[in-house]
């Protein structure tokens, strides 16, 4: 019964999400003639309802956690408080650039960038297999303890790593280079949430100082 009503949840919740980023593309663009934007709310719901019922099932402590969306720590507020005004920022500006012809983006670009989203569902669907207290927001839980296998032995933040591609994804998917911006900006928001991440780890998490000595890198191994 419980994984029916995570299942029931999921549904709404991603109803809602895609409401209101279809307000959002095709308000601005002025049109529902708007291929493109129909085709990447098609395929990140289906992504979307297979992840959730998948983890519904497999993983109902974890999908209970990734539905807690109130920051503990103040910083982390803020920052995604900014995430989410450029993140509807960066859909405005996709309808904006179909209305007025602004980009030109091949449609193999686009069908790649659809190849990316897929691709960074599964890497961060395989994150969050491989740990179970990887919620949405930046807190320790009791109990919780280093998770350094799989991708954890290559880069520390390997969610990060694919939420950065995938963000950039969406807006070439959309047809549009300029709504890449905002984009942009929020994957430096996103490493500026990993490094105040790495505070409260290393405040509140046994162990993680020894684990940053193992493994050096935060997002792309040998890089940074």
């Amino acid at each position: 019964m419980r994984n029916i009503k995570l299942i029931i949840y999921g549904f709404l919740a991603l109803v809602v999400t895609l409401v209101v980023m279809g307000a959002l593309l095709f308000g601005a663009a002025g049109t529902w003639a708007y291929p493109r934007a129909w085709e990447w709310l098609a395929l990140f719901a289906v992504l979307c309802m297979a992840v959730s019922i998948y983890f519904a099932y497999a993983s109902p402590e974890l999908f209970a956690r990734r539905t807690q969306v109130t920051e503990p720590e103040r910083t982390q507020a803020i920052l995604m408080g900014g995430i989410r005004v450029l993140f509807m920022a960066g859909f405005v500006l996709a309808g904006l650039d179909h209305r007025f012809g602004w980009s030109h983006v091949p449609l193999w670009a686009s069908w790649a960038a659809d190849g990316v989203m897929v691709v960074t569902f599964v890497l961060i669907s395989h994150v969050m297999l491989e740990n179970a207290y990887a919620a949405t927001v930046v807190r320790v839980e009791e109990g919780q303890h280093i998770i350094d296998t799989g991708l954890y032995a290559s880069v520390r933040h390997p969610m990060y790593t694919a939420a950065v591609w995938m963000l950039l994804s969406f807006p070439v998917s959309l047809g549009s280079w300029w709504a890449l911006l905002p984009f942009v900006v929020i994957d430096a928001g996103i490493v500026a949430r990993l490094l105040n991440e790495e505070t409260v780890l290393l405040r509140d998490l046994p162990g993680y100082a020894e684990y940053c000595r193992r493994v050096r890198w935060r997002l792309v191994p040998g890089v940074w």
